[in-house]
């Protein structure tokens, strides 16, 4: 069985953190070292997180710089059902990176524009 994290945190310095929360909200803030500010994530049909019948488990991130952060998690959408999702931090809001890629299980991205992903699976017994 795969495993989800409920919420993921990534700090590049002590005055930037992102974080994500998972199961039932999806939501995600960034601390800019005094204040923690709520940020909207957007699923693959344009449906935010939050919204009521639509929801994240995020289950990795990662921030080179306040400018470039990765997450990846499965996202359930009321009418499209369970996907895959992988998005990109561009320092002003999230994007969802386009369909028909490697969707990671962990990512790590230690400089700007750098970023690898695993995946796992587990085959029981």
């Amino acid at each position: 069985m795969e495993s989800a994290t409920e919420t993921v945190l990534s700090c590049t310095s002590p005055q930037f953190c992102m974080f994500t929360a998972g199961i039932g909200t999806g939501g995600s803030a960034r601390w800019n070292g005094a204040n923690l500010q709520p940020l909207t994530v957007q699923n693959r049909d344009g449906t935010r997180v939050d919204e009521p019948d639509q929801t994240a488990s995020w289950r990795d991130m990662d921030c080179a710089a306040p400018t470039d952060c990765m997450v990846t998690g499965i996202a359930w959408l009321q009418h499209y059902g369970v996907t895959a999702t992988l998005e990109h931090w561009n320092g002003t809001a999230w994007q969802v990176l386009p369909e028909g890629g490697f969707v990671p299980d962990a990512i790590s991205c230690p400089q700007i524009g750098d970023c690898s992903g695993s995946s796992y699976s587990d085959t029981g017994g």
